[in-house]
Protein backbone atom coordinates (compact mmCIF):
# COMPACT_ATOMS: atom_id res chain seq x y z
CA UNK A 1 0.00 0.00 0.00
CA UNK A 2 2.90 2.38 0.78
CA UNK A 3 4.41 1.69 -2.64
CA UNK A 4 1.09 2.50 -4.31
CA UNK A 5 0.74 5.79 -2.41
CA UNK A 6 4.33 6.83 -3.17
CA UNK A 7 4.10 5.83 -6.82
CA UNK A 8 0.75 7.58 -7.21
CA UNK A 9 2.10 10.72 -5.58
CA UNK A 10 5.19 10.75 -7.83
CA UNK A 11 3.14 10.15 -10.96
CA UNK A 12 0.88 13.06 -10.12
CA UNK A 13 3.84 15.32 -9.30
CA UNK A 14 5.70 14.54 -12.55
CA UNK A 15 2.58 14.43 -14.77
CA UNK A 16 2.75 10.74 -15.60
CA UNK A 17 -0.30 8.61 -16.41
CA UNK A 18 -2.96 8.31 -15.18
CA UNK A 19 -2.69 12.00 -14.22
CA UNK A 20 -1.68 13.15 -17.67
CA UNK A 21 -2.07 12.59 -21.37
CA UNK A 22 1.04 11.97 -23.47
CA UNK A 23 1.10 12.93 -27.14
CA UNK A 24 4.06 11.53 -29.04
CA UNK A 25 5.13 12.83 -32.44
CA UNK A 26 7.62 10.73 -34.42
CA UNK A 27 9.36 11.42 -37.70
CA UNK A 28 12.41 10.11 -39.48
CA UNK A 29 15.02 11.10 -42.01
CA UNK A 30 18.68 11.92 -42.30
CA UNK A 31 20.11 13.12 -39.00
CA UNK A 32 20.65 16.75 -40.03
CA UNK A 33 17.15 16.94 -41.53
CA UNK A 34 15.36 15.60 -38.46
CA UNK A 35 17.34 17.87 -36.14
CA UNK A 36 16.32 20.92 -38.18
CA UNK A 37 12.74 19.70 -38.35
CA UNK A 38 12.71 19.11 -34.57
CA UNK A 39 13.82 22.71 -33.96
CA UNK A 40 11.00 24.00 -36.19
CA UNK A 41 8.45 21.81 -34.42
CA UNK A 42 9.74 22.92 -31.01
CA UNK A 43 8.76 26.47 -31.94
CA UNK A 44 5.36 25.28 -33.12
CA UNK A 45 4.72 23.53 -29.80
CA UNK A 46 6.37 26.10 -27.49
CA UNK A 47 3.02 26.75 -25.78
CA UNK A 48 2.95 23.21 -24.40
CA UNK A 49 5.47 21.40 -22.23
CA UNK A 50 7.42 19.06 -24.50
CA UNK A 51 10.63 17.09 -24.74
CA UNK A 52 12.55 16.28 -27.90
CA UNK A 53 14.56 13.10 -28.05
CA UNK A 54 16.11 10.80 -30.60
CA UNK A 55 15.25 7.10 -30.67
CA UNK A 56 18.18 4.94 -29.72
CA UNK A 57 17.77 2.66 -32.73
CA UNK A 58 17.61 3.76 -36.37
CA UNK A 59 14.52 3.07 -38.45
CA UNK A 60 14.27 0.06 -40.75
CA UNK A 61 15.55 2.31 -43.54
CA UNK A 62 18.58 3.30 -41.47
CA UNK A 63 17.23 6.80 -40.84
CA UNK A 64 17.33 8.75 -37.61
CA UNK A 65 14.02 8.74 -35.70
CA UNK A 66 13.18 11.86 -33.70
CA UNK A 67 10.36 12.14 -31.17
CA UNK A 68 8.57 14.98 -29.45
CA UNK A 69 6.63 14.17 -26.31
CA UNK A 70 3.94 16.59 -25.18
CA UNK A 71 2.70 16.09 -21.64
CA UNK A 72 -0.66 17.55 -20.60
CA UNK A 73 -2.59 17.33 -17.35
CA UNK A 74 -5.56 14.99 -17.86
CA UNK A 75 -8.04 17.86 -17.54
CA UNK A 76 -6.37 19.74 -20.43
CA UNK A 77 -7.00 17.05 -23.05
CA UNK A 78 -8.68 17.31 -25.45
CA UNK A 79 -7.29 20.76 -26.18
CA UNK A 80 -8.88 22.43 -29.25
CA UNK A 81 -5.88 24.68 -29.97
CA UNK A 82 -3.39 21.80 -29.78
CA UNK A 83 -5.69 19.60 -31.88
CA UNK A 84 -5.71 22.25 -34.64
CA UNK A 85 -1.91 22.35 -34.67
CA UNK A 86 -1.67 18.54 -34.72
CA UNK A 87 -4.14 18.25 -37.60
CA UNK A 88 -1.99 20.59 -39.72
CA UNK A 89 1.08 18.38 -39.45
CA UNK A 90 2.14 16.50 -42.57
CA UNK A 91 1.33 12.77 -42.76
CA UNK A 92 5.04 11.97 -42.45
CA UNK A 93 4.76 12.81 -38.73
CA UNK A 94 3.13 10.05 -36.71
CA UNK A 95 0.93 11.35 -33.89
CA UNK A 96 0.01 9.00 -31.05
CA UNK A 97 -2.08 9.93 -28.03
CA UNK A 98 -1.13 7.92 -24.94
CA UNK A 99 1.33 5.76 -26.93
CA UNK A 100 2.20 2.24 -25.87
CA UNK A 101 5.88 3.14 -25.88
CA UNK A 102 7.87 6.34 -25.50
CA UNK A 103 10.92 4.88 -27.24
Amino acid sequence: MDFFRDESSDRKKFLYPPFSTFIKLSFEGKESQVETHAEELALLFKTWEHNIYQSSAPSRKGNTVMNILIRLPKKEWPNPELERVLRRLPPSIAVRVDPDSLL
